[in-house]
C-alpha cells in the first residue's frame, strides 16, 4: 500500500529553505492588476508586506495585503472623522442619535482583523495556536532575506535579480 502522507515541508532553518529565502528578498512585491492603491493606501501596503516574509508571500496573500492596506485606511480616516463629529450627532428634528460612522468603523475593525487572521499576521493562525513555532519560523525567514545586506561591501557574491520581467520568456 503506498504512503499518502503529505511530504514533510523542510525546516526553516535547513539549506534549501534559507537558499529559497534569499532568492524570495529579491522579489519586487507589488499590488495586483487591477487593485489600484492611493499613495497612503501603498505606504500600509508595504508596511504590511514588510511584516511577512517574502518566501511565505503567494499571489493571493499579495491580493489579501492589499484589501487590508485598502482597508485600514477606511477605518482610520473614519475614525479621524468619527473624532471630529463625536458618537452622537444630531437627526433631522435635532434629537441627539448615534453617529452612523459608529457602526462603520466597528465594521473596518472587524474586516482588519479577519484580513490579518487569513494573512496569518497573528500566530495562532499560522500554527493552530502555537505562537512559539510561529515566531522562530518567521525571524528564520526574515534573517534568511537579510543574508546578503551587509555581507558583501565589494558586491562580489552572486545575487538573484531584484526583479523578474514577466514578458520575458525563460
Amino acid at each position: 500500500m503506498a504512503d499518502d502522507r503529505k511530504p514533510q515541508k523542510p525546516r526553516v532553518d535547513s539549506p534549501s529553505s534559507v537558499a529559497a529565502a534569499v532568492l524570495a528578498a529579491g522579489r519586487i512585491v507589488r499590488t495586483p492588476s487591477g487593485f489600484e492603491l492611493d499613495a497612503e493606501e501603498t505606504a500600509i501596503f508595504a508596511e504590511i508586506v514588510a511584516e511577512i516574509p517574502k518566501v511565505e508571500l503567494s499571489d493571493h496573500q499579495v491580493r489579501v495585503a492589499a484589501m487590508l492596506a485598502r482597508t485600514i485606511w477606511l477605518y482610520e480616516r473614519d475614525v479621524a472623522l468619527l473624532t471630529e463629529e463625536g458618537n452622537l450627532v444630531p437627526d433631522r428634528h435635532g434629537i441627539p442619535m448615534l453617529n452612523p460612522r459608529v457602526k462603520a468603523v466597528q465594521q473596518f475593525a472587524t474586516q482588519v482583523l479577519s484580513y490579518r487572521r487569513s494573512l496569518g499576521l497573528t500566530s495562532r493562525a499560522l500554527a493552530g495556536g502555537d505562537s512559539r513555532r510561529v515566531a522562530i519560523s518567521r525571524a528564520h525567514n526574515l534573517a534568511s532575506e537579510h543574508l546578503l545586506d551587509n555581507d558583501d561591501e565589494d558586491d562580489l557574491l552572486a545575487r538573484p535579480p531584484s526583479h523578474v520581467d514577466p514578458d520575458r520568456a525563460h
